[in-house]
């Protein structure tokens, strides 16, 4: 599997890891830790089971990412990052995050921000005022806003965080939406109920 520190993105050889469109920075020691993370996580996964350690600091992990994302747009900060993964009965092999846009309003609290019916489970938000301004580049002409067009912006953003290259955009879409959802026109909203339980 290997988990050694990339070579592409350390200054030297078995120092410190930097990220340079993010300006993450990890210590040596922090890497040695990491893969010693990861290399128990291999050898838990090959068993079907994640240690509460290990899922502790990758969660760490991508807190920091999905921060340096909303520092590079305002619009995708996120202060609430939603474990998916813990509520389920069957533990899987790989570990679910829901990111809230916290930036925009709350849905039907005034006229800027509505939720609109769209298939069963899922509705259609609409931007008006100054939202629309500010969300303009994710809107539809007739001012819903755009899941396709935020999630492209969504990887780009995560993708420059982590000095990733290309990929990834299609695995951040639920399956369960992308058979209901029409490419371009409107962003559906998953209303989850059990959530609030945890």
């Amino acid at each position: 599997m290997g988990s050694g520190a990339s070579g592409l993105a350390s200054e030297t050889p078995g120092g410190d890891l930097r990220l340079p469109a993010s300006g993450l920075r990890f210590s040596l020691n922090q890497l040695r830790t990491l893969n010693s993370y990861v290399d128990n996580l291999w050898e838990e996964d090959q068993a079907g089971r994640i240690s509460t350690e290990l899922e502790s600091a990758v969660e760490s992990l991508v807190q920091r990412i999905v921060d340096g994302a909303g520092q590079r747009d305002p619009r995708f900060r996120c202060c609430h990052l939603i474990a998916l993964h813990r509520g389920k009965k069957m533990r899987s092999r790989s570990l679910e995050y829901l990111v809230t846009l916290d930036s925009l309003p709350p849905l039907n609290a005034g006229e800027d921000c509505s939720l609109q019916n769209g298939p069963v489970g899922y509705g259609r938000i609409r931007l008006t005022g100054k939202e629309a301004d500010k969300w303009e580049e994710f809107l539809t002409p007739s001012g819903y806003l755009c899941r396709d067009k935020v999630v492209e912006r969504w990887v780009e953003l995560i993708a420059r965080c982590t000095s990733a290259r290309g990929g990834g955009g299609s695995r951040v879409l639920c399956a369960r939406a992308v058979k209901h959802a029409a490419p371009y026109t409107h962003c559906y909203l998953q209303r989850v109920l059990d959530l609030v339980l945890d």
